[in-house]
């Protein structure tokens, strides 16, 4: 089986299509888009995303809370702020140039996204303006949704605190471990210290602080400190600076709806040990 993209790679394999005079995809998109629809990829490890399907209905639920506003012109935002689907840009490209059911325009990207007076996301929330064209999608949308509750409404803080040896995240007042390290010359507890000390800043690898011979590469850093899936997309950001990968601590995340869900479930199942 052919292997996912990386996120960058799609996004820009499509920008390229919709900038281009006839805006169709090169046949090698074309194939990856249709493989995708029908879940004939792999992450190439035991990681296995949730299907087109799932991902599919996931969307048109957003959609439906949107069109009693918006209509059928719509934009909708990823990484659990209007939808939460790990395959965002595969999903929104697969609808727009293999199923038809979507007209992507060209207000498509990755911005930092205000979700309450004063509050903005951290990280790049990925982002796509289209018409929705499908008769049968269009059909769907349309039908009624329930209100959003209080709860889904209300923005919850989440902090980052490092005291002597031990990580934990503080939620409305509560603290919870994320990793207790073993001391302070590890080179885990080394790069910790190093961005948590310089938060919000991009730093390389060669500025973590690790011992000489530390071979780990730099994507594989935030699980040793004990970053893993919803609490290292929330709180560590990969980037680059001058061409070197780099990788960022925020200490302090506004969540809410599907984002606050998604972090407490996260926290639920951290080892207290």
């Amino acid at each position: 089986m052919d292997k996912f993209w990386p996120e960058q790679e799609v996004f820009e394999a499509v920008q390229r299509a919709l900038s281009a005079k006839k805006r169709a995809p090169s046949k090698k998109l074309l194939s990856y888009l249709t493989k995708f629809q029908h879940d004939e990829l792999t992450t190439g490890t035991t990681d296995m995303p949730i299907s087109y399907a799932v991902q599919h209905e996931k969307l048109i639920e957003a959609m439906r809370k949107k069109f009693p506003v918006h209509g059928y012109r719509q934009l909708i935002k990823g990484s659990g702020m209007d939808v939460d689907i790990p395959k965002f840009w595969e999903l929104m490209f697969a609808m727009h140039y293999v199923t038809h059911e979507i007209e992507i325009v060209n207000n498509i990207g990755f911005d930092s996204l205000e979700i309450a007076t004063g509050i903005s996301t951290f990280r790049k929330i990925p982002h796509a303006e289209f018409k929705i064209v499908g008769k049968e999608l269009r059909r769907d949308i349309a039908k009624p949704t329930p209100a959003a509750t209080t709860s889904e409404l209300a923005v919850h803080k989440a902090t980052l605190t490092l005291t002597d040896l031990n990580l934990k995240i503080r939620v409305d007042g509560r603290y919870y471990l994320v990793k207790r390290y073993q001391n302070k010359t590890k080179n885990s507890y080394r790069a910790i210290n190093k961005l948590y000390t310089y938060a919000g800043q991009p730093l390389k690898k060669e500025e973590l602080n690790l011992s000489l011979d530390a071979k780990t590469a730099l994507k594989d850093i935030p699980k040793s400190m004990g970053f893993n899936g919803v609490l290292r997309e929330f709180f560590i950001e990969n980037g680059y600076v001058d061409k070197h990968p780099t990788l960022t601590l925020h200490k302090s995340r506004d969540v809410a709806g599907a984002d606050y869900a998604r972090l407490m479930g996260a926290i639920k199942n951290l080892k207290q040990s």
